[in-house]
Formats: structure tokens, sequence, C-alpha cells
């Protein structure tokens, strides 16, 4: 195996990690209402300092919205949270069926010719799967194809339903002309149904979103605590206001915000499912499963080339 293929998973999770971190990218997405909740908690101190310092606000009501608007985010964050994991499990449910197809078509399918184009095509629904769920129409799993299957698949409007009835007739044809046991080809079958079934999951979490009523709700409780929160603080903290208040406005707005981000799992966003990982995973499984060798470059690095040379 390719130094390079093989330590890809590990190199690619240590640079979203890095990425995270000096990037800052919840701060950043956040600065506009950062700098707008600094203004304002400087004019509200600056004003209150001056001119109302001896008058006294009772904080019970702003207590109150607190512990709702504390019931509301917790809500939201799991809600968020269970989608991101629905949609890891549904991940693996494809990752397991590749790994235990391949296996089975090792001890099955005896050409070298025929392991390699069952290898390529379960590699290839990987790279489809990750395509579709993005909206993306370009195809980066195209050098695991032949001219023919990929003619086939530009007619197609559902790519992965395409590139497994493309497996399907392969493996049935395999089955035919061998003579396999039926037992063995139901089994084939029963992993290329679940690999439908993994998309059809993901295509569930993907395309049925927050209600917008509950987060257009959330959002102006969020404001509303948010904003009353410096007039409330400043008895206590005095100048120290203006800080806390900034550091509680991050602090919420950034769950929120985290809540939205991983409410979709399949785009390209830090905390999102690392997709990509996972496909060249079942890349990495599949070949070798299947005693095929890998390429000395990944499918999408190959299309990338490819596509800058013109030939895409």
């Amino acid at each position: 195996m390719p130094n390079s293929i093989a330590k890809r998973p590990i190199r690619e999770q240590v640079e979203r990690i890095i990425g995270y971190l000096l990037n800052f990218n919840t701060l950043y997405n956040m600065r506009s209402g950062m700098l707008v909740m600094l203004v304002y908690s400087v004019i509200v101190t600056f004003t209150y300092e001056t001119y109302f310092q001896t008058t006294k606000i009772n904080n019970t009501a702003h207590s109150i919205l607190g512990l709702v608007l504390g019931l509301l985010l917790v809500f939201r964050t799991n809600t968020a949270y269970d989608r991101w994991w629905e949609g890891r499990k549904l991940l693996g449910l494809f990752v397991s069926n590749a790994r235990a197809l391949a296996i089975k078509a090792n001890a099955l399918v005896q050409k070298p010719e025929d392991r390699q184009a069952v290898a390529r095509l379960i590699a290839a629904y990987g790279f489809a799967l990750k395509n579709h769920l993005r909206n993306i129409t370009k195809i980066d799993y195209y050098p695991l194809l032949t001219d023919h299957e990929r003619a086939h698949l530009a007619k197609m409007k559902h790519i992965p339903n395409a590139i497994v009835g493309l497996l399907y007739a392969r493996l049935h044809q395999l089955h035919q002309e061998e003579g396999t046991a039926a037992g063995h080809f139901v089994s084939v079958d029963n992993h290329l149904t679940a690999f439908t079934e993994a998309l059809s999951g993901c295509e569930r979490v993907q395309r049925t979103p927050m209600p917008i009523a509950y987060g257009v709700h959330l959002y102006q409780f969020l404001h509303l605590y948010l904003f009353t929160l410096p007039l409330i603080l400043l008895d206590e903290l005095d100048y120290w206001t203006i800080p806390v208040s900034c550091f509680v406005y991050y602090a919420l707005m950034g769950l929120r915000m985290i809540g939205e981000e991983i409410e979709d799992p399949f785009g390209t966003d830090v905390n999102d499912l690392p997709v990509e990982t996972i496909c060249n995973t079942v890349y990495n499984n599949v070949y070798e499963a299947l005693q095929v060798p890998l390429r000395e470059t990944s499918p999408e690095a190959e299309t990338a080339a490819a596509y800058v040379n013109g030939q895409g």
C-alpha cells in the first residue's frame, strides 16, 4: 500500500484540528455580531456609570429568561448532534457493507479483471455518495470507471443508484457465469440493498432541516437575553461588564452556530463528518480485500489533475 494513501486519514484529522484551532472558525463567523455587542456594551456601560449609577435593576425576569434560553439551547444542540451522529452511523453502515461485500467477492470471484471491476465500482460508489450529498455534479472518481461506465453515468440523474445498478449487473453476470450458489448471491444482494438504505438515510438527514419557526424563536430569545445582559451585570461588575458580556455572547452564539453547522453533517465545514476520509478508507479496504493493487495517487487527486489539464 502506498504510504501517501495509508497515512492520509491520520494526516487529514490532524490538519482539521490544527485548522480549527488556528482559524477560530466560530469566532470569525460571528465577528460582526461580536463587534455590535462590544459597541453596545461600551455605550450602555459608560451611560450607566455616568448618569444612572445609583439605579438598581431587578434581575428576576432576566434569570427566568436565561433558564428558558438554556433549555432551548440544550434542545437545539442535542437535536443537531443527533443528526450528526445519525449521519455517522449511516456512513458506517455503508463502510461495513462495502468491506463485507469485498471480502465475499474475494472468495466468489476468480478472475483478476472481475475482481478489479468489483473493487472499482464499490469504491466509486463511496465517492458518488459524497458528491451526491454535497450536490456536486463533477465526477471525482472517474479514474475508477471505464469509458463505457462513464458514458452510462453521464445519462443518469442519480449517480449512486446508477453505480449500484452497474455493480449489481456485474455481480449477477458473474453469478451466472461461475455458477455460485444462490445463497451467496442473496447475501451479496443484501449488501447492495444496504448501500441504498445508507444513502436513503443520509438523504433523509440532509433534506429534513430543523423547522424554521424553531430557529427564529431561539434567535429572538437569544438576542433578547444577550442585549439585556449588560443592564443586569452593571450593578455588580461595573466596567468588567464589557468583556463579560462579549464572552457570554461568544459562548451562547457559538453554541447556536455550531448547532446550525452540524445540522447538515455531510458538508465541508470544520465540524462536519470526514466524508473524504471515509471514502478513501473504503477505497483502501476494498482494494486490499479483493487483492487489487492500489493506485499511486487517490482517485480524487487524479481527477483534480485531469480537470486542470482540461480532460475532465
